[in-house]
């Protein structure tokens, strides 16, 4: 996916999440398959309520006819949509600009959703804490939920997170928890498709063996997914949705 100039990460990113389960991505667009007149019925949740929305397919694009927004790779239009959808749900493109991967979710799936914080007024929490964090994120990855993932924390420098190859104030998703030869490891996605981690566990690694390597077989590709441990994810996300 491509985020584009809107800069909604929160909600690309939660289709991005919600991507991995294709079945409720075409429970939220009614209409799979191109529609001559160019029109689209999908369904959102909002204040409480699964919402009927009405869209036509003329999507802002630059002089060059190219999507000035989110969009999915391969000229597909389903991201798209699903972004028009949502702005003409809170009434604007630019109403979209501002929140959370919580919200995303609750959007796409109209179920109940839970914020996981890493840190308690910008202080890690203790051990004891940190492993009940790390059940939940296991538990609930396990029995198949979603889990999105909010990168910024104000001990955390810009600089910093540039070098290490994350972007502050961004959302990303979790696709996978994983506790291995008594290693935490967790594998994010950048909705970008790009930018990843440069810390331990990132490719090139030399924490990977070649029983790791075929066990959680790491994307060889720029695509934005990577591995990170439980240890750097509290540092430099605060909470997971």
């Amino acid at each position: 996916m491509f985020l584009g100039a809107l800069g909604d990460c929160w909600f690309v990113s939660s289709i991005a999440t919600v991507a991995s389960k294709p079945q409720l991505v075409r429970k939220l667009i009614l209409t799979q398959v191109v529609d001559p007149a160019g029109v689209y019925i999908l369904r959102l949740f909002k204040d409480g309520v699964w919402k009927t929305v009405i869209i036509d397919d003329l999507i802002p694009c630059d002089e060059s006819n190219c999507p000035v927004f989110a969009q999915a790779k391969g000229k597909q239009l389903w991201v798209s949509l699903l972004e028009k959808a949502q702005a003409k749900l809170y009434g604007s493109y630019h109403a979209l600009k501002n929140g959370s991967t919580y919200e995303g979710l609750i959007s796409l799936t109209g179920s109940p959703t839970q914020t996981i914080n890493f840190k308690h007024e910008h202080k890690p929490l203790d051990s004891k804490k940190l492993g009940e964090v790390w059940q939940t994120l296991l538990s609930h990855s396990e029995e198949g939920f979603l889990i999105g993932i909010t990168c910024g924390s104000p001990e955390v420098s810009e600089q910093e997170y540039e070098a290490v190859g994350l972007i502050s104030e961004h959302a990303y998703s979790v696709l996978q928890v994983r506790s291995i030869r008594g290693l935490r490891l967790l594998q994010l996605r950048n909705p970008w498709g790009k930018h990843s981690w440069k810390g331990d566990w990132s490719l090139g690694s030399r924490l990977w063996t070649s029983e790791l390597l075929e066990k959680l077989n790491p994307s060889k590709e720029n695509d934005g997914t990577f591995w990170i441990s439980f240890q750097d994810t509290v540092k430099y996300f605060p909470e997971a949705d």
